[in-house]
């Protein structure tokens, strides 16, 4: 078994993978916008997803006038799948059961599609 450790290229911008320890797994950063007086979420957006500027829905902060934007939440699932469907799942190519596989898998059930066109598409 190869065990690679992460370090960064010659450009000094992204991790490139070499022989040595294990990649420590870090989750991607979260900003959840949240209503003090409720303890309401309003909002989740990922680190990843936004450039300079945090956009927040006026809408939101019409309803939430006192809304915070926190970091130190965690977002936790619990998924009830049937085996076939995790097995589909398994065999395909898609990067993040959340915000890929899932969406699909429902799309296709939904549609009465057959499940097994979910390994074609990834």
């Amino acid at each position: 078994m190869l065990l690679l450790k992460a370090t960064t290229s010659s450009t000094g911008k992204e991790p490139v993978a070499q022989p040595g320890q294990k990649m420590k797994f870090t989750p991607e950063l979260e900003y959840y916008t949240v209503d003090q007086s409720t303890n309401t979420i309003t909002s989740i957006q990922l680190k990843a997803d936004l450039e300079q500027v945090f956009p927040l829905r006026q809408a939101i902060l019409i309803n939430h006038p006192r809304t915070t934007i926190r970091t130190d939440l965690v977002d936790a699932h619990i998924y009830l799948i049937k085996k076939s469907c995790l097995d589909i799942g398994n065999r395909s190519s898609f990067s993040s059961f959340r915000k890929e596989f899932l969406p699909k898998l429902i799309r296709q059930i939904v549609t009465d599609k057959p499940l097994e066109d979910l390994v074609d598409q990834a």
